[in-house]
């Protein structure tokens, strides 16, 4: 019995959304975590190892002469950036390919496989239109964090919520960036609280699994810690810093693809404002019904 799909422009309470979520992870599991992985797991293993090369210089440089310890803290620059520049487009990648993939998965009548190709034939068109949205996004929040800094951080966590479906608005409706905040605004509305609960929400089921992922790095870094303290070393040898690097990695990946339950939980609320401002699924399903009896009618005669 093949899966029934599941409408995206529907009207939802916060059960029903938290319910669609992860109806739509199950059902979509492999297929979207595997196109995750290759075409957003390249960029996330780029910034594990970046993470653990500006690590494993702060703990060769304690314990060092001055000179020494200030060459070493020179060369986290690149690491430094590198992780800046990556987390950024890994957030982008994940952000891409989730909201490509339900692109796909909608165009669908009923639900089908869905290919890596046909996932990225979708995102390539939103990819540049993604990375200028939120260089734009985070010039604003950095203005208005200078701000908010006097008002203790209150506008940007009320701007916050509002734009949490801003790339969903970019991807499903190809605005621009200065459009779609104005857009996500206006579709929040009321819903302000509504969202923030979901976002709560969520993020705790993110976190949780995020934390559980990390305890081997977290006993890998105990180990390197005690080792440090007993030995007075700052890099022991007992510790495989391979061990480490990939512990790190690992990590960050995983927490990187679990992101995608709060991508899709904020698609959904997307589809939810919109149908509850413009009925835009029960438009397209009246649509689809006039189109089906017409079609009925022509197979009579």
């Amino acid at each position: 019995m093949a899966p029934q799909k599941i409408e995206f422009y529907v009207q939802r309470n916060f059960s029903a959304k938290m319910n669609a979520t992860f109806s739509f992870l199950r059902q979509n599991f492999k297929p979207l975590f595997t196109a995750l992985l290759l075409m957003a797991g390249p960029l996330v293993v780029i910034v594990g190892i970046s993470q653990y090369l500006i690590l494993d210089t702060i703990f060769d440089s304690v314990g060092v002469l001055d000179g020494v310890a200030s060459s070493a803290f020179f060369r986290l620059g690149p690491s430094y950036m590198a992780v800046l520049i990556f987390s950024l487009l890994s957030v982008i990648a994940v952000t891409v390919t989730v909201y490509s993939y339900m692109l796909v998965y909608d165009r669908q009548a009923t639900p089908g496989p869905i290919s890596i190709g046909m996932v990225w034939q979708e995102a390539r068109k939103h990819i540049g239109l993604m990375i200028g949205a939120y260089l734009v996004l985070m010039v604003t929040v950095f203005f208005l964090s200078i701000i908010s800094a006097i008002l203790l951080f209150l506008p940007i966590l009320i701007l916050g919520v509002f734009w949490s479906i801003y790339p969903a608005v970019v991807i499903f409706e190809g605005a621009n960036p200065f459009t779609a905040m104005k857009r996500s605004m206006k579709l929040m509305g009321e819903k302000w609280f509504s969202t923030l609960g979901l976002l709560i929400v969520l993020g705790i089921i993110v976190y949780s699994g995020t934390v559980y992922l990390a305890i081997p790095q977290f006993l890998m870094g105990g180990m390197q810690s005690l080792l440090f303290l007993d030995q007075g070393q700052a890099n022991p040898q007992s510790v495989n810093s391979v061990a480490l690097m990939i512990t790190n990695t690992i990590t960050t990946l995983g927490s990187t693809l679990l992101s995608a339950v709060v991508i899709v939980g904020l698609g959904f609320q997307y589809f939810n404002l919109v149908e509850r401002k413009e009925n835009k699924g029960f438009l397209i399903r009246v649509a689809n019904l006039g189109s089906q009896t017409t079609v009925d009618e022509e197979e009579q005669y």
